[in-house]
């Protein structure tokens, strides 16, 4: 499978998101994607998970093979009526309801009603979510914002099991060096330009 953006320049309106832009993403590969918040990670993610499309005034291509896609954007609205097993289960369809509760238990959420929900548990939810849904391509914006320290942990420890299984990982984060160490490849974002990081510079 394969994932590439070339020579991709997205407009909206008159601000230029991504300007020409080339990322190569290898199969079975973790990249992070750095950068002040308005330089482009978002939609370059929304781009790859086809929420956002070319447009007419658009340039360049994306390349993407993968058919089997989970993303979780910075912001999310899930149904409030269900709880959270339910969710997940209807969300990542494992039926396995131990399984889920020993998930659960290992990010500490509590099996509520999505209403009464806290902004970091439900955080906490859309990670685990997407984590356990079968996949070969995982998409996070911010994961790792509002996350206590376990469950920051526990993502780390599913990310680094989805790469054993060979998955391909792209994260957009102000927390890279959470992620040092990992084999990452660094693409930082300024203005809309993106420039892919040296091994060196990722090591300082």
């Amino acid at each position: 499978m394969k994932l590439n953006l070339i020579n991709l320049t997205k407009k909206y309106s008159k601000k230029t998101a991504l300007d020409t832009v080339n990322i190569n993403i290898d199969e079975g590969s973790l990249v992070l994607f750095v950068g002040e918040n308005g330089s482009g990670k978002t939609t370059a993610l929304k781009i790859i998970s086809s929420i956002e499309k070319l447009e007419k005034n658009d340039d360049g291509k994306i390349e993407n093979t993968y058919k089997k896609i989970s993303f979780l954007p910075d912001k999310c609205s899930y149904p409030s009526f269900l709880n959270a097993a339910d969710f997940i289960s209807n969300y990542s369809s494992c039926n396995d309801v131990d399984v889920i509760k020993d998930k659960m238990k290992l990010y500490n959420l509590p099996n509520d009603k999505i209403k009464n929900m806290s902004k970091g548990m439900i955080q906490k939810l859309g990670v685990l979510a997407n984590v356990m849904k079968k996949s070969d391509l995982y998409l996070f914006d911010e994961p790792i914002d509002g996350l206590d320290d376990i469950s920051r942990l526990n993502f780390k420890k599913d990310i680094t099991k989805l790469l054993k299984e060979g998955k391909t990982v792209v994260i957009s984060t102000h927390h890279r060096l959470f992620f040092k160490g990992m084999n990452e490849t660094v693409y930082k974002f300024e203005n809309g330009i993106v420039k892919k990081r040296s091994r060196k510079e990722n090591k300082e």
